[in-house]
């Protein structure tokens, strides 16, 4: 292994497998119906330059932010309060079943629609100053709320917000990388190059997998219908490429007989 990596990566890697088995022990004793993964900034370059949160200001029964806050509790006795957590509710997925239908979304969603438990309406500029949206960009709350009204999630009546109850299976994951505002909510605060490669990256991958889990897609197929999709950048043909085998490798997708399609777990 030395002969491929440097010592730094190795290192790095090493970091790495110790955090996830930290992790899963943690959750274990915690008794988690998560899987939650904690680890430093510097060991899985995590942009929390988008935002985070370190508490949600919020305990009700059977939420996320009840758990969110019970977690925190539990970590910082764990480690003697040597440790302390930021939550970076932009990555992960949950999948909540609501009116028996399917919702795959992030957890800054599902922080959010919580808020209509307790309220039928809800100004969007009150949800704005939520004490877990604190530290986040207003254009990036604005495509999160939007992605929850384009989902149908959401009504918006006159920027007042309440829950719909008619709705179908939604990814709404997908639906926010779809509908992002501007080229600046790529960049938001991103050190460098890489973060937006690693975005656009993301928001590709996701128009794949809502085009290949229907129907087995060429590549040449892939590249017309993204490029008239995907707004908010330019795609190029190595961009899809590169895309399209990170997919592969990682087993999202299979190539076969010129094709690319959805594997299923």
């Amino acid at each position: 292994m030395i002969d491929f990596f440097e010592y730094k990566e190795i290192n790095k890697l090493s970091k790495t497998i110790i955090d996830v088995k930290k992790s899963i022990d943690d959750c274990r004793n915690f008794g988690s119906p998560f899987n939650l993964i904690t680890t430093s900034y510097s060991n899985w370059n995590l942009d929390y330059n988008i935002g985070y949160i370190e508490n949600t200001d919020i305990n009700k029964p059977n939420s996320l932010s009840e758990y969110i806050n019970l977690y925190n509790t539990f970590y910082s006795q764990r480690y003697e309060n040597k440790r302390k957590l930021l939550w970076l509710i932009q990555y992960g997925e949950i999948v909540i079943e609501y009116n028996d239908k399917n919702i795959k979304l992030f957890p800054i969603h599902l922080l959010i629609l919580e808020l209509f438990n307790y309220e039928n309406n809800i100004d969007i500029n009150n949800i704005k100053k939520e004490i877990f949206l604190k530290n986040y960009a207003e254009n990036y709350i604005n495509n999160i709320i939007k992605s929850l009204i384009i989902g149908g999630l959401l009504d918006n009546n006159s920027n007042i917000l309440s829950l719909n109850d008619t709705v179908s299976d939604t990814d709404l994951i997908h639906i926010y990388f779809s509908n992002l505002s501007d080229e600046k909510e790529l960049s938001v605060n991103c050190t460098n190059d890489i973060d937006v490669i690693e975005t656009r990256k993301y928001c590709i991958s996701s128009w794949i997998n809502h085009y290949v889990k229907c129907e087995e897609k060429s590549f040449d197929e892939l590249f017309m219908l993204l490029k008239e999709k995907i707004k908010l950048f330019s795609l190029e043909l190595p961009t899809l490429k590169n895309t399209l085998d990170w997919m592969v490798t990682n087993d999202y997708v299979k190539y076969e007989n010129d094709k690319y399609i959805k594997l299923f777990y």
